[in-house]
């Protein structure tokens, strides 16, 4: 069952109406969106046959549900934050050329890039190894960072 999941390719319906249904609700609401954990009470609503599904529905596409949720504001605001902590690990990798620190960074920088690309076909925000790895990074930026201002202070006599 597993093999049939990972290399079944064809695109399922109910994630193809979906994908139309966050896009939909990111062009009626383009600025702030429709609200975080809104899409399951939007799709509902916009598509007769989930009046009656009692399942949570998500869009199954991480950067189309936060548009259709949190408009260009939060996309935007997570687009940054993904992007501060991407230039803090590149930046760690370019000044320490070796060490522990050096291995975590491109360690976390390539489970970030795999993180972009699973996005795209599961909605996974919220789940808690994202977050764990995301405090993981900061703490490394901010512990490097630290290391570099020890470095630049001039000696006092």
């Amino acid at each position: 069952a597993v093999l049939d999941q990972a290399t079944n390719f064809v695109a399922q319906d109910d994630r193809i109406r979906n994908r139309e249904l966050a896009w939909q609700a990111f062009i009626e609401f383009p600025i702030f969106g429709i609200g975080p954990g809104s899409f399951n009470k939007y799709a509902k609503e916009h598509y007769v046959g989930y009046e009656i599904f009692e399942g949570y529905l998500v869009v199954n596409n991480e950067p189309l549900e936060v548009l259709a949720e949190g408009g260009i504001v939060s996309a935007i605001c997570l687009l940054g934050f993904a992007l501060t902590i991407i230039y803090g690990l590149i930046k760690i990798i370019m000044q320490n050329k070796t060490g522990d620190n050096n291995l975590w960074a491109y360690t976390l920088l390539s489970y970030f890039i795999a993180l972009g690309i699973q996005y795209q076909t599961f909605s996974t925000l919220y789940i808690m190894h994202v977050w764990v790895a995301i405090g993981i990074a900061m703490g490394l930026i901010i512990n490097s960072e630290s290391k570099q201002l020890i470095k630049a202070k001039p000696k006092s006599n």
